[in-house]
């Protein structure tokens, strides 16, 4: 049965809640998506899993209101700072660190990967994952026996054509593949394309260096040849970002989060649940139409971000 899409997003905006357009970035797919948790007996990775708290979400885990993303990042950072240095806050994982879990997926991947220490650091507080290894997409994958189901939503990162063949390399024939990616649609909502004549500071300040890791980017016919080249059956692809979702996503809190940052580690723990349990509320009401009659804004037209569900051949 389909989570109730208010809960759902209010579930998602308390997790991401200085960013709210994240929240709704992770809602959105759980609304659209074809289910990507890990079934019962499989043997499955998540390539790329960084913390692992959306595929965690995604499979059905929840947590409780006293948990955030935020509370794991890097502090006292500047906006001037996260530009200049590139700097990836949540790449960052202290010893306190902890989750307020309230409900727990049907089953764990076996595997979880990625390349950053923290992040594989923050993931094991999850208990989601058997095995958690540090690999990059372009390594081989770092394990020896046959994958029932490889999820993998982070593609993009590096050089696709390698990590799809390393990934389904991995996968036994018959078994099932998931992967989600971006077209070049994506670079429509570049900033400094959509605004070229107004300069490069403001432009750089909305962009936040987030297109400098789109590099594995293709259209969805190039999506799908390369992964019949892989020996990969397409079962079914859908949309999981409306245009009009896109579009609020692409403006969002992210020029004002180091300041939100800032402000709520000064609140006590108390005021700072109040302040959160309000913020929450105000940006359900306001992002539950993008979630579900985003038709209502402007009709989709693009498919910026297509699910493939595959079967390896």
């Amino acid at each position: 049965m389909q989570d109730d899409p208010k809960q759902l997003l209010r579930d998602c905006i308390s997790i991401s809640w200085l960013r709210p357009e994240n929240g709704l970035a992770i809602a959105s797919p759980i609304y659209r998506s074809y289910p990507v948790q890990p079934r019962k007996g499989e043997i499955s990775a998540d390539f790329a899993c960084g913390d692992g708290t959306t595929s965690f979400v995604r499979s059905g885990g929840r947590f409780g209101k006293s948990y955030d993303l935020y509370m794991g990042a890097i502090k006292n950072l500047t906006q001037k700072e996260i530009i200049e240095k590139g700097i990836d806050v949540f790449n960052y994982c202290d010893k306190n660190y902890k989750c307020d879990i309230t409900k727990r997926p049907d089953a764990k991947f076996t595997y979880g990967t990625d390349h950053k220490k923290a992040l594989l650091q923050k993931a094991e507080a999850l208990d989601f994952y058997d095995h958690l290894i540090e690999s990059n997409l372009t390594d081989p994958a770092p394990f020896d026996v046959k994958l029932d189901y490889a999820y993998c939503n982070s593609l993009y990162w590096t050089d696709s054509s390698v990590a799809v063949k390393h990934i389904v390399n991995a996968v036994r024939p018959g078994g099932r593949v998931i992967f989600e990616v971006w077209t070049p649609y994506v670079f429509d909502y570049d900033f400094h394309k959509l605004y070229s004549s107004i300069g490069g500071k403001w432009c750089d300040i909305l962009n936040r260096n987030r297109y400098d890791c789109y590099i594995g980017v293709k259209t969805e016919q190039e999506w799908t040849k390369l992964f019949e080249a892989n020996k990969l059956k397409v079962k079914e692809i859908r949309s999981l970002t409306p245009e009009p979702e896109m579009s609020f996503w692409n403006y969002g809190l992210r020029p004002i989060y180091p300041v939100l940052q800032k402000m709520a580690d000064a609140l006590t723990t108390e005021f700072r649940a109040e302040i959160k349990e309000e913020w929450v509320d105000i940006w359900t009401e306001l992002l539950l139409p993008l979630l579900v009659q985003p038709d209502a804004f402007w009709p989709s037209k693009k498919n910026i971000r297509p699910q493939f569900v595959l079967e390896r051949k």
